[in-house]
């Protein structure tokens, strides 16, 4: 997906995999950390394979920092996309909780269990 992105030059890939897999990730349990690593373990790769395609200093250099502003773009992106589902995710279970303690506050208060039903 990287590579793709890298190469297209836009981050369409990425927006697809978001749309495709970023909620079963984080049902699994994979955090932004893991996202994070997983994706400079990538812009290492891509690193190596650049100083070794490119033998000029000149050239390195301007791969280098065309690839350092294609990674700010990922991880903005990345972190946005995974904290904002994960904060609605944490709304809804705060929304959840809130029925449930009114729910048994209800219960409780009441004297007659028809009341309750």
């Amino acid at each position: 997906m990287s590579l793709e992105c890298f190469i297209r030059g836009d981050l369409e890939p990425l927006g697809s995999y978001f749309n495709s897999c970023a909620e079963i990730k984080l049902d699994r349990g994979v955090g932004i950390r893991d996202v994070v690593e997983g994706t400079l373990l990538g812009k290492q790769a891509f690193i190596a394979a650049g100083t070794e395609f490119y033998t000029e200093q000149a050239d390195q250099l301007e791969f280098l920092a065309e690839l350092e502003d294609y990674y700010v773009q990922v991880l903005t992106l990345t972190t946005d996309r995974y904290s904002g589902m994960l904060l609605a995710r944490l709304n809804a279970e705060h929304v959840r909780n809130k029925l449930l303690l009114e729910a048994s506050r209800t219960v409780t208060s009441a004297l007659d269990p028809d009341e309750v039903l």
